[in-house]
């Protein structure tokens, strides 16, 4: 009878709607309290494992130039617990969602991420690839000269006529002797640009349109006045293949990651809808300010 008493009650009260709303709602306050339980233990979990140590072990071998001790060990898994938890605080903040230097890094991982798809140029694609683009790869115009320096004096005319007077003893004494310069009286393997750098633009231009073998007028540069024989002209072309494979090799790679990159843009871009809002008058420079 105690048992049938008891059913009864229990059917009484699974009738009552007053009794099943007490035992939703205690459902779902255990159901929240699990979910947000489980999430903050995610959240406050940080596990180093065998792959992180062993990685964390590699760099500082590396960095080193030997294995580090058990104390260091330590040292380096705690750095790496410090440096995450760090990271999950400030990306719980947001900070990562509006500092720039964070999204320029995140956007250069992820492009870097496309370099694995990047295959190396075979020998044969690089030689293809010198022949279709022999620009990048020519070699200066050298030149072998022989310079005769006149020193500035303090009249120019007079500096000029100094160095006619030597021009015509040169003529008949090639081994002439003029003032003494810092960089010597021959100068080899030299380039236009090099000249330029060294001696002006309008030295390099005297020098680049000057026949081999024959004394100049007098050349004027950053230094004073100079005598110029060239004694020989190397033409330019394109370097050899021994010369160059390694720089054709880089470039092909970095044509390849370049388009690599593009193309893992133009896969990932295509997902989005962008919307971008219309110019105001805001948004326009106001002219004049500021000046």
């Amino acid at each position: 009878m105690a048992v049938r008493g008891w059913r009864l009650a229990v059917q009484r009260l699974a009738a009552e709607p007053l009794v099943w709303f007490v035992v939703l709602g205690a459902l779902v306050f255990v159901a929240n309290y699990v979910i947000n339980t489980q999430a903050t233990w995610q959240k406050e979990h940080i596990e180093v494992s065998a792959q992180t140590r062993q990685r964390l072990l590699q760099q500082a071998q590396q960095q080193w130039g030997q294995a580090p001790s058990e104390r260091q060990v330590d040292t380096l898994v705690e750095a790496f617990v410090r440096e995450e938890v760090l990271v999950r605080e400030a990306r719980a903040q947001g900070l990562d969602r509006d500092d720039a230097i964070v999204r320029r890094r995140l956007a250069q991982v992820m492009e870097f991420l496309a370099h694995d798809d990047v295959v190396s140029p075979t020998e044969a694609e690089q030689r293809d690839y010198l022949a279709s683009h022999p620009e990048r790869y020519q070699l200066p115009v050298r030149w072998d000269i022989e310079q005769v320096y006149v020193r500035p004096l303090a009249e120019p005319q007079a500096t000029m006529d100094r160095a006619l007077q030597l021009r015509g003893a040169l003529l008949a004494d090639p081994a002439r002797a003029g003032d003494p310069f810092m960089l010597g009286r021959h100068l080899t393997a030299q380039t236009a640009d090099g000249l330029a750098r060294e001696f002006g633009e309008s030295f390099a231009q005297a020098v680049s349109a000057q026949a081999v073998g024959e004394w100049s007028a007098p050349l004027a540069s950053v230094y004073g006045l100079h005598l110029v024989r060239v004694r020989s002209r190397q033409a330019g072309g394109v370097a050899p293949w021994e010369q160059v494979r390694e720089r054709v090799a880089a470039d092909m790679v970095d044509a390849r990651v370049g388009e690599a990159r593009d193309a893992a843009y133009a896969r990932l871009r295509a997902r989005y809808t962008v919307l971008v809002a219309p110019e105001t008058a805001q948004d326009r420079p106001i002219v004049g300010a500021g000046s």
